[in-house]
């Protein structure tokens, strides 16, 4: 257990707003992650199930997730992802798109490590995890899931094929 310290103040939240903007096509790309209730209510109504086949639903709350992710490598994962996304995995080939990968490199990092919180005269430091209220905070947790999520079998076969294309 863990203090919850509220970062949604954060001098730094213009960076992880900019952050969240860019990843969002990253996260409507990954057929796994959920995008509210509705988004699954919606998902499971959709799907056809094979009788006398079971099927386990796994969820989970990614704002109780946050105090788990390890802040660094939550950071170089998002990275790669934007890479891959954004780059084909590649260094980008032109100065602009060179300039816009480190710019977006150094938001990320800025608006989510070193957060400090002044509560009262004292200042608190989030250490561990990612920080409530922080703009990109549920995107980031979302994407380091289904960074491992992705090499693991989840849905296969047809179910596979239903999932991806709702």
């Amino acid at each position: 257990m863990r203090p919850i310290i509220p970062c949604h103040s954060a001098v730094q939240n213009p960076a992880a707003k900019y952050v969240s903007k860019i990843l969002k096509p990253i996260i409507k790309s990954a057929p796994t992650i959920i995008h509210g209730t509705k988004d699954l209510a919606i998902k499971l109504s959709k799907l056809k199930l094979i009788p006398n086949r079971k099927f386990y639903i796994v969820t989970g709350d990614v704002v109780a997730f946050y105090p788990s992710i390890p802040i660094q490598k939550c950071i170089d994962i998002v990275a790669d992802l934007y890479a891959q996304f954004y780059f084909n995995d590649e260094i980008p080939q032109t100065e602009s798109k060179l300039r816009e990968a480190e710019i977006f490199i150094k938001c990320l990092k800025l608006g989510n490590q070193e957060l400090i919180l002044q509560y009262d005269d004292k200042m608190y430091l989030q250490k561990r995890g990612l920080a409530m209220g922080v703009t990109d905070s549920p995107d980031l947790a979302n994407l380091y899931g289904w960074w491992f999520e992705r090499d693991i079998v989840i849905l296969e076969g047809e179910l596979q094929k239903q999932f991806h294309t709702l």
